[in-house]
């Protein structure tokens, strides 16, 4: 039989108290001392303590289930006193075990500071009746530490619907605010960042392997000219503005992103709203999850058509510097064939002078062979001037002065139906040039304009002072800055597209019909201003004219006057003793039979050692060495530098359709030699030999 539990109840009016307390195990009988006479009755308490035992380890269970939890759990009566909490709310407050809270107030919490908050917030919930469920509130400890809690509070409700207190939980949001407080401020600086830039910045987001949605920078107005809304509301828009030619380069970069691969970046064109294209750089930055999948991905597009525009101007200076030097080098070797040419007509003319006459289909042939030459040796003069290798002899020019000398002789040249005007600064800024040189760049550049308007229009010729600064110089390859003397030339002719613009100073190209140009009018323009050490730059668009400007570097001191007019004498005779030095044997056997002619003793060496050889056995005999200057071996300069020592009494002439030295006096004063470029005939020569011999000693 199951043991019973007995609980005595003592007559009242023996006072006992009826039991030790505590909570007795079940199956326990407690008996009370018995004194004589008194009347003992038993019953059966053990439904009831089973009972209670029951309940004590209900509660038990609950408050382990609420201390095992991590939200703060904890409720409050209707005064907002604590009557309960879990062991992490518990250990918030800073206690051991939840029965120290109760009692208790926010007032007595570590939290004190913010209590009027909470007990606002406690009536409001107990007052209605209704619930307030996960908001945000501060939390200042005593401490001064700010923390932040995610809190909701329940009303507890009695049988009769009173209120009776208060649910409540929470969990620290703190690090969670913190770090949305971080990603906040990262992405306004950001979005400064974006906002201050002017390249266009995008972000696409993937899913599957497709694009989704986009987001637009602001730059994309200073870029494209349409705004953010303008595309967002129109996917396909930023395809649309690719110029077709380049859409494929565009779709491939995209496909290969959205693939997953990591597509580096494509240069291509772009038709602005206001329908300008221009040249961008579209560079994607994908975006991977742990696995590999690309989640998104950021753009950054950029107007590169300045960039652009410079590199295309460097690759021409390159393209024209290496055609220079190649038609350099075929120029001198073209001069030699072109003064053996005009050498021997000449001499044949000579010769057939008395046998013949004028009217000879001999001489008559002569005569044109005579004037093709001269052609071809225009032609070669052209080609080295291209090249900065034409020989020049600069002086101190007034530019203003020298183009109202030239427009007597433009005139003319034009012809009646084109106006000319000029507007040419009084005081403008002194240069150093060859006079030819500037008379050839106006020519060229009257008679290009004069071609572009066949049925007449205004030229506007212009010289002005102007100061070319750090920035202009560093965007405009060949520019230098300082203060330069601008030549400028103005027509309403055809104008020119950006295609031929581009090839302007090639040599040999042209838009006029064959036999209407040679092709180096632009290309000489360009090789004398190069020389000059100046800068030249064309604006021009089709049916709008065309303008060239030249600026040309300021030097200091007055300008200078130099007579271009050569007086005419009859070839001069001699008869002193000339060592002609030349490795062509054409070119001089040619000089020999010309000097000899005019009664001159020759002696002919074909290179600089066989000259110094000659010149240690007969230096005295020696009055003039005349010297090739591009020769194998020893060059004409170092060979005349040598005999300055072995036959110091001789004078020195250098010939040569290619100098090394392109500007006189200061390469052949340093040898002590005068200058004679090639082509030259024979009497051409003999008067410079005698000019040479005539000259004073130095």
């Amino acid at each position: 039989m199951a043991a019973r539990r007995l609980r005595s109840r003592h007559d009242p009016k023996d006072g006992a108290s009826g039991g030790t307390g505590g909570r007795p195990g079940a199956g326990d009988i407690r008996a009370p001392k018995l004194g004589d006479g008194d009347a003992v009755a038993f019953r059966d308490v053990t439904e009831r303590d089973q009972a209670d035992e029951t309940e004590f380890r209900s509660e038990e269970m609950f408050q382990l289930v609420l201390d095992s939890i991590p939200q703060r759990v904890f409720w409050k009566d209707s005064n907002s006193v604590f009557v309960g909490c879990n062991l992490p709310f518990a250990r918030d407050a800073g206690f051991d075990h939840p029965s120290r809270l109760i009692g208790l107030t926010d007032f007595d919490m570590p939290w004190g500071p913010t209590a009027d908050r909470y007990r606002a917030d406690d009536r409001e919930v107990m007052q209605t009746g209704l619930p307030k469920l996960d908001f945000e509130e501060p939390q200042l400890r005593s401490s001064g530490r700010l923390g932040w809690l995610r809190t909701s509070k329940i009303p507890l409700l009695a049988a009769d619907g009173r209120v009776t207190g208060l649910l409540g939980t929470y969990e620290d949001i703190t690090e969670h605010k913190h770090a949305e407080e971080a990603l906040r401020e990262s992405e306004e600086r950001y979005r400064r960042i974006i906002e201050t830039i002017t390249d266009y910045v995008f972000s696409v987001a993937v899913a599957d392997g497709h694009a989704m949605s986009t987001t637009h920078g602001p730059g994309c107005v200073a870029v494209t000219g349409y705004t953010a809304d303008d595309l967002s509301n129109n996917p396909l828009l930023w395809l649309e503005m690719v110029v077709p030619e380049d859409r494929s380069l565009v779709v491939d970069q995209s496909r290969r992103v959205l693939a997953g691969e990591r597509a580096g970046p494509v240069e291509h064109r772009i038709v602005r709203k206001d329908g300008a294209i221009r040249w961008v750089r579209n560079t994607p930055v994908p975006h991977f999850d742990l696995s590999g999948t690309l989640l998104a991905y950021d753009g950054l597009i950029q107007d590169i058509t300045e960039r652009r525009a410079l590199q295309e101007q460097l690759l021409q200076a390159q393209k024209v510097e290496g055609i220079g030097r190649l038609a350099g080098g075929v120029a001198h070797d073209f001069n030699n064939l072109l003064t053996a040419i005009l050498g021997y007509v000449e001499m044949a003319k000579v010769d057939l002078a008395e046998e013949l006459p004028a009217d000879h289909a001999i001489r008559v042939d002569l005569d044109e062979i005579h004037a093709a030459g001269e052609r071809a040796a225009s032609l070669t003069r052209q080609l080295l001037t291209f090249a900065s290798k034409q020989i020049v002899a600069p002086v101190r020019l007034d530019l203003s002065a020298l183009v109202a000398d030239l427009l007597k002789m433009l005139r003319p040249l034009l012809g009646e139906n084109i106006t000319v005007d000029t507007v040419l600064e009084p005081e403008i800024g002194t240069i150093e040039a060859d006079p030819g040189q500037i008379q050839q760049l106006l020519v060229n550049l009257a008679v290009n304009a004069r071609d572009a308007m066949p049925e007449g229009g205004r030229l506007v010729i212009e010289t002005a002072t102007e100061d070319v600064t750090e920035a202009y110089a560093a965007a405009h390859p060949g520019a230098r800055p300082g203060s330069h003397a601008r030549l400028s030339v103005t027509d309403t002719g055809a104008g020119m597209s950006e295609e031929v613009q581009s090839h302007l100073f090639e040599p040999f190209f042209t838009t006029k019909e064959r036999g209407k140009g040679t092709g180096l009018g632009l290309a000489t323009c360009h090789g004398i201003v190069r020389q000059i050490g100046g800068h030249i730059r064309v604006f021009s668009e089709p049916g709008r004219g065309t303008t060239v400007r030249i600026f040309l570097p300021s030097v200091e001191g007055p300008a200078t006057v130099r007579s271009s007019v050569a007086p005419v004498h009859p070839a001069p005779t001699g008869t002193e003793t000339i060592l002609v030095v030349e490795d062509d044997p054409v070119v001089r056997r040619l000089a020999g039979l010309g000097l000899r002619a005019q009664g001159y003793t020759v002696i002919e060496a074909s290179d600089g050692v066989e000259a110094l050889e000659i010149a240690g056995r007969i230096a005295s005999e020696i009055d003039v060495v005349v010297s090739d200057v591009v020769m194998p071996g020893m060059s004409g300069a170092e060979l005349v530098k040598r005999l300055a020592v072995v036959a110091p009494g001789a004078r020195r002439l250098l010939v040569s359709g290619h100098a090394e030295s392109t500007v006189l006096p200061a390469g052949l004063v340093n040898v002590g030699a005068a200058f004679l470029p090639k082509p030259f005939t024979p009497e051409r020569l003999a008067r410079k030999v005698r000019e040479v011999l005539d000259a004073p000693a130095v």
